[in-house]
């Protein structure tokens, strides 16, 4: 039932960030057939502009919120020295948790591919810039669900593992490249 509800509100979310896309360029019927091809390649752009920035910025809060109970579960639930016993490495338990939590945020930038069929469609973004935003996206994910299955393996609390995430991502993120500019 959560995933649904992740599914549907992450689409809906793109839904609205595309329309406030659209509203920013708008369309108008009027003018020949070249400056229509111009304003919907200018169009497509935008869509992929919004799009991109909505999806490295989704990814970055859903990371931590889909492990955030990863190892804290396990420890709470007393099933971790059991999983520990088994013949799995210590590595193998941490990926594998890990990739299977990640693998509902993998399937939100698997959702959002139809929008970049349509900016495909529209102009004016090549192909080698959507998969780089897709490749960035998904690196991203990783990253932001690696911060957040780290700071489950030493807190049990969710909501702490949460913002805890939030402000690592601030400081990797926001912090230290405002502090590194000249």
């Amino acid at each position: 039932k959560r995933n649904y509800l992740l599914r549907v509100g992450y689409l809906a979310l793109l839904l609205i960030t595309l329309m406030m896309a659209y509203a920013s360029v708008g369309l108008r019927s009027y003018g020949g057939l070249a400056q229509r091809a111009q304003r919907q390649a200018e169009l497509g752009v935008a869509f992929f502009m919004f799009f991109s920035m909505f999806c490295v910025f989704a990814m970055g809060l859903v990371g931590p919120v889909l492990t955030s109970t990863a190892v804290g579960s396990e420890r709470l639930g007393k099933t971790l020295p059991v999983l520990l016993m088994t013949p799995i490495g210590t590595w193998q338990i941490i990926t594998g948790k890990l990739f299977s939590r990640l693998l509902a945020a993998l399937t939100l930038v698997g959702l959002s591919l139809p929008v970049l069929a349509l900016v495909r469609l529209l102009g004016g973004v090549e192909l080698d810039q959507m998969v780089g935003v897709i490749c960035l996206c998904t690196a991203f994910a990783i990253s932001s669900a690696a911060i957040g299955l780290f700071f489950s393996t030493m807190i049990n609390r969710a909501y702490a593992v949460i913002l805890l995430s939030y402000a690592t991502q601030m400081f990797f993120y926001a912090f230290i490249p405002f502090v590194l500019i000249e």
